[in-house]
């Protein structure tokens, strides 16, 4: 059975660790705003990210989206099998890549970079230029692989947190995305 139908409402790691967060267009799932929310399970944590949130002002860059805009939203990842915001589980990329490949993804499209990929990397945001490098060093590494790398290269040195694809800085500690994860 394939990956993107498994039912998991939980969207624990499974034997095959966090490769539900290695989305069908080449994303890491576990640096968004909306996997964030609903899997930070330190309240110290997420008062904090609340704090910051509310009380500084958004160093928003043209090439970061603003990150209100998923307020509300959770995930468990685009291929777990559980919660997917809408933009998510309608995404026509995870359907095609669905429809397409044997694991979900589009790693071995042979459409590659499609109109889909090609006009959400045109938008400009950062995370979205990373679409097709992240894809072929999934290739390369493996999904596994490339998910753990992923994980830590997400992972603010300074605090621990995860820092966001939609911040332009830690929104545990402040921390300048620049030097992190860039």
């Amino acid at each position: 059975m394939a990956c993107h139908s498994k039912e998991n409402t939980d969207a624990e790691p499974d034997d095959k660790g966090r490769v539900h967060l290695a989305a069908a267009c080449g994303t890491y799932c576990g640096a968004c705003p909306a996997y964030i929310a609903k899997h930070d399970e330190d309240d110290r944590i997420r008062m904090k990210r609340r704090e910051r949130s509310s009380s500084e002002a958004t160093n928003e860059l043209k090439t970061i989206p603003d990150p209100s805009w998923m307020d509300g939203l959770r995930c468990d990842g685009c291929l777990s099998g559980g919660e997917l915001p809408p933009h998510c589980r309608d995404c026509s990329i995870r359907v095609c890549a669905a429809n397409k490949q044997n694991d979900a993804r589009c790693t071995d499209c042979g459409e590659l970079p499609c109109y889909r990929i090609a006009d959400l990397i045109a938008v400009g945001f950062l995370h979205r230029g990373e679409y097709l490098p992240n894809l072929a060093k999934m290739r390369e590494m493996g999904v596994q692989k490339w998910s753990d790398y992923e994980e830590e290269r997400w992972r603010c040195p300074r605090c621990g947190g995860t820092i966001c694809v939609h911040r332009p800085d830690c929104v545990f500690c402040g921390r300048p995305r620049r030097e992190v994860a860039e």
